[in-house]
């Protein structure tokens, strides 16, 4: 991970003169494909993401951060058996180095590549014989990504489509009362569409 940030701040003062910064806000639909632990637990859920970067001609870097409500499959799946209600939140920190190449006047392809923090956060609640009990728990994993799409020139701004691949590591076993097990890599395949300032 330290060779990931390592190349993105290289890629960001590579080259001598201003970089050029950038912003984008993105959304899509992650779909998940990665070990039976994962898929077995969420299924197709929204993704929200905010990035910004700089770019030194086709060469950059960025930081995004996004989050994704998991929607759990068998109302929690492997997060909380019986439970009568449950919540999963998946929060990842990723710098990326970047490339773009405009192929058209109002065109331009990119690619990115990254690694980062994953953060998975899970609680459950569950009513038997009228007493409820709930608990919450979260978990610290790394990630990866890989990424590419089309942008297209709008005026000032530009409008993107993505196709991604999040790859995200836990290891956790539930040890006590109140914890919950996090043991799966999740692998998704992220459709997003963005818009760039």
């Amino acid at each position: 991970m330290r060779a990931i940030l390592v190349l993105v701040l290289v890629a960001i003062s590579a080259a001598p003169g201003r970089a050029d910064s950038f912003a984008e806000i993105v959304g899509g639909l992650s779909l998940p494909v990665g070990n039976d632990n994962w898929t077995n637990t969420v299924d197709q859920s929204p993704k929200l993401g905010v990035r910004a970067g700089a770019m030194s001609g086709e060469i950059g870097g960025m930081l995004a951060i996004d989050w994704t409500p998991e929607t759990l499959d068998n109302n929690g799946g492997s997060f909380g058996i019986g439970a009568t209600s449950a919540a999963a939140h998946r929060f990842r920190a990723i710098a990326s180095a970047v490339f773009r190449h405009r192929v058209a006047p109002r065109i331009t392809i990119s690619a990115r590549a990254g690694a980062g923090l994953d953060l998975a956060h899970a609680s459950y609640e569950v009513t038997i014989l009228n007493s409820t009990s709930s608990t919450s728990d979260t978990d610290l994993g790394y990630g990866f990504e890989f990424g590419g799409g089309v942008w297209f020139d709008v005026g000032g701004t530009q409008l993107g489509v993505e196709l991604a691949l999040p790859i995200g590591k836990h290891s956790k076993r539930a040890t006590q009362t109140g914890d919950i097990t996090f043991d799966y890599t999740s692998i998704d395949i992220d459709l997003l569409l963005g818009i760039r300032f």
